[in-house]
């Protein structure tokens, strides 16, 4: 897979293969499975409710948006080509949104595995905790890339 800037500012996302493809969708996958929004309001102290009331559901509307948006831009890029070699581009006013995805996955993955830090499983751990662990490093290193090159300040 290669990560190429574009002249416009944005990122354009070429990968080679089936299992590039599959390793993104893995985006949406991983974190599906995860409610942050429910996360992030079970340690906010709120006696009066508001936080439940106005801002829960925002924050859980927003996260599926950026799901649901990276997800077609995959299943569109993956679309345009039958030997797999699509692209998708990220535009500069489309990073927060893939910057937002890539964080639930990272997050979700966290959750899940506890890894801990940038030390890979050792060859010991399964398959499983080993593929998170590197497709986390992964989504790491793009959400740098969209910060250091695609988000304006």
């Amino acid at each position: 897979m290669k990560l190429a800037l574009m002249i416009n500012g944005g990122l354009r996302i070429e990968p080679e293969s089936s299992l590039d493809w599959n390793v993104l969708r893995c985006i949406v996958y991983d974190a599906a499975p995860d409610n942050l929004a429910s996360r992030l309001a079970s340690v906010i102290d709120d006696p009066s409710g508001d936080w439940q009331e106005f801002v829960l559901p925002e924050l859980e509307a927003t996260f599926s948006r950026q799901l649901m948006q990276v997800r077609e831009m995959i299943e569109h890029g993956a679309g345009r080509s039958a030997e797999n070699k699509g692209t998708i581009e990220i535009l500069p006013d489309q990073a927060d949104l893939w910057y937002g995805a890539l964080n639930q996955a990272r997050l979700a993955l966290e959750e899940q595995h506890r890894f801990g830090g940038n030390e890979p499983p050792p060859p010991t751990d399964s398959p499983e905790r080993r593929s998170a662990f590197f497709r986390s490093q992964f989504y790491f290193e793009i959400q740098q890339v969209l910060i250091s090159r695609v988000m304006k300040p």
